[in-house]
Formats: structure tokens, sequence, C-alpha cells
């Protein structure tokens, strides 16, 4: 009965976390995900839900059987949520146009949004940006300054806050995902009733080392290279499998990789899925070529440094 309780659990807050809706409140002109105001969703809102799965997943293995078919199961749910998603991260307006629901939703625990305006009036006088944002969503919003029209209008201000709750949506499951893929590639091998669990913390299954590979480049141009390294199957992590070759990739780059912050230090990757995922976007396609001009100018440098 033990079990039978946490595959209810697990299951549950599973698809708490894989529902992906958007709707736009004209009378509020703000959008919501999954029926949580856009300027509601921090960095930590869906990464939470992705930690209780994770948690509640655990104790359902700890307790079960014939965890092989299961967790495979499981990650083909995940992926396909994924494969869903993964078109709103161009960051277009058209795009959220096209598949919102537009209409005024009853929404039982807040009525109006947080910023009911007052978010966009700080954003456009550059007064108290961190404190009201939050510094990784006001990175964000910086970052893609030029993508939603200098957030000319409110509505392009909301168009901002939406992608980044996207994002922070796909980063979170994208994480559950590399977690159970572990798991899968694993499962023969672990001994799941004698794991050690705690509520909290997952159990890792990937090893873990002190060992840093350090690139002096900043993120972004971190991401063009694995692109380009990845797409001329320069590195291969699975000949077999594209998707398990990607997820490899990341799961590596986030676990040995540090790079160079804004201030240039030594900082360890995290949540390298982000700006993967920017590398590969099709608006993001100048860019990506001209860090592989920059790329090949360096090669030729080098080359013509060597003496014969």
């Amino acid at each position: 009965m033990e079990n039978k309780n946490y595959v209810y659990q697990t299951e549950g807050a599973l698809l708490r976390l894989l529902k992906f809706k958007i709707r736009f409140s004209q009378t509020n002109n703000a959008y919501l995900l999954n029926d949580k105001w856009a300027n509601e969703i921090d960095e930590h809102y869906f990464m939470n839900q992705a930690k209780e799965v994770q948690r509640l997943l655990n104790k359902q293995l700890k307790h079960g059987k014939h965890h092989e078919v299961f967790l495979e199961n499981l990650l083909n749910r995940i992926w396909n949520r994924l494969q869903n998603v993964q078109m709103y991260l161009a960051i277009t307006p058209e795009i959220i146009k096209n598949y919102s629901e537009i209409k005024d939703p009853i929404i039982p625990h807040k009525e109006t949004p947080y910023s009911n305006g007052g978010w966009y009036k700080k954003f456009k006088k550059r007064s108290d940006l961190e404190t009201t944002l939050g510094n990784d969503r006001l990175i964000y919003l910086n970052f893609n300054y030029e993508k939603l029209n200098d957030y000319k209008t409110r509505i392009d201000f909301e168009y901002g806050l939406l992608s980044y709750a996207i994002q922070k949506y796909y980063e979170a499951v994208s994480n559950l995902h590399s977690y159970v893929f572990s798991l899968v590639e694993n499962a023969r091998y672990i001994d799941f009733k004698s794991l050690k669990i705690e509520d909290e913390n997952v159990s890792d299954a990937s090893t873990k080392t002190g060992i840093k590979l350090h690139f002096n480049l900043n993120k972004i141009d971190t991401a063009y290279l694995f692109r380009f390294l990845l797409e001329a199957k320069i590195i291969v992590f699975d000949d077999n499998d594209e998707r398990k070759n990607e997820l490899q990739m990341k799961r590596f780059v986030d676990t040995y990789l540090t790079y160079l912050n804004t201030s240039e230090k030594k900082v360890p990757m995290k949540n390298f899925n982000r700006e993967y995922s920017e590398a590969k976007s099709f608006t993001n396609i100048k860019e990506f070529k001209s860090f592989i001009d920059g790329f090949k100018t360096k090669i030729e440098d080098y080359r013509n440094s060597l003496k014969d």
C-alpha cells in the first residue's frame, strides 16, 4: 500500500509539472502560464516542482519493483513535453499569440497580477530593477531586448516576462529529464531498496568529481562551440541516438566545465540547457555564424603561426 500511495503522489506531481497552458487576460493585459501570472514565476518556481517530482519518484523507486520499463515510459512522457515546448523558446510574439488562449480566466489564488503595469514603468525608468525583477530575470530581459521590440510597449514587456517563465519551465523539465535519463541508463545496476535517499535531496546517479575543465569563453559562446562540435560530429557522446547524444553532452558540460562570467571570473557551469537552447534557436543564426567566423579566424591565425 505504501508504494501505491507514492505512485499516486508521483503521478499527481508529474501531471502538475507537465501541464503547459498559456493564457492571456485582456482585463489585466498580462499572460499566465499554468494559471500562474508570468511575473510571479521566478527562477525557482518550476524547479521546485521538478524537485518535488524527483523526491516522490525516489520514494516510489525505493519501495517498488520493475523499474526499467516504468522509467523508460516516464522518460518518453517528459521528452514529449520538452519537444512540444521547444517551439516557444524562439521568443517571438507571433508564436505566443497563435498558441495562447486569449480570455479572462478565473484565477482562484489572485485576481490581478502583482505588477499591474508597475513593473513596466520601473523597467522603462531603469529604477530599482534588480530588487523588483530579480537578477536572473533582469539578465534575461536585457539579453533579449532587441528581440522584443526594445520593450517599447507594455505588451512587449509582458512577452518578455512570459518568455522568461517558459524558459524556466523548459529548464526545470529538462533537468528532470536528465535525471530520469541517468536512472534509465543505470537502472539495471542500482539497488534501489538499499539506496539512501533524503526527502529534500535527490540521489545523483552520475559520477561526481572535483576536476573541472575550464573554457576561456562566456556561457553563450561555450554553447555555440558545443553546438558546432556536436553537429560537426567532432565530439560524440552517443553514436546511435541523437537525443541521448545531446543530453549526455549537456550533463557533461554541467558537471565538468567552468566558464568566464561577466566579471571575467571562472565559475562552474550551471543550467547549460538555457544557453544551448539559445545557441540552437533559428533566431540566433547570425550570432552563431559570427562565432564560427571568429573561430575560423583563430584557427587560421594559429595555423599561420606554425613553423614549417
